[in-house]
């Protein structure tokens, strides 16, 4: 996992909106998308809860979250 994912996760958390995350990192919703993606398949786990406007954090994503900031 790189820095900028990182960035990008706690972005989606700073917002719960994987779209408004998207366009402060200056990239797309898909991208955004496919970035917690790669990560949760990477670490193995679900860091996000997402519906259709809101993503909630799952106690794991809670503890990366924490270990990310």
């Amino acid at each position: 996992m790189d820095i900028f994912s990182m960035k990008c996760y706690l972005s989606v958390t700073r917002h719960q909106n994987l779209s408004l995350a998207a366009k402060e990192m200056f990239i797309s919703q898909p991208a955004m998308s496919q970035k917690i993606n790669m990560m949760e398949k990477e670490m193995n786990v679900k860091l996000l809860t997402r519906s259709r406007h809101k993503v909630e954090l799952t106690t794991v994503g809670q503890l990366a979250q924490e270990k990310f900031a």
